[in-house]
């Protein structure tokens, strides 16, 4: 944890990325912003970029563990989201 205590102190990084509960609480005393996973995955989703719902599926299937509360509410947000966002009309052509 050392060294990478020395690399974000020395680069500012805009966000750094961290699911662990020690780590993030070591980043935050640094005065270091700090986004989980499931944070940045939500963010992404926010843009379009990706469907919130499939993705966290989908890594919920591998060794990554979220706690079951914390997925619910990833994806209440995302629902809400999703109900409040006005409805695209296909572009049509001229």
């Amino acid at each position: 944890m050392y060294l990478s205590r020395i690399f974000c102190l020395e680069l500012q990084p805009a966000t750094v990325l961290l699911d662990e509960t020690e780590a993030r609480q070591e980043a935050l005393r640094l005065g270091l912003p700090v986004s989980r996973p499931v944070g940045v995955l939500e963010r992404a989703a926010e843009q379009d970029l990706l469907n919130l719902p499939e993705v966290l599926d989908r890594l919920c299937r591998t060794n990554f563990h979220i706690a079951r509360g914390l997925l619910q509410q990833a994806l209440s947000r995302d629902a809400e989201r999703q109900r409040r966002r006005p409805t695209r009309r296909p572009d049509r052509k001229p």
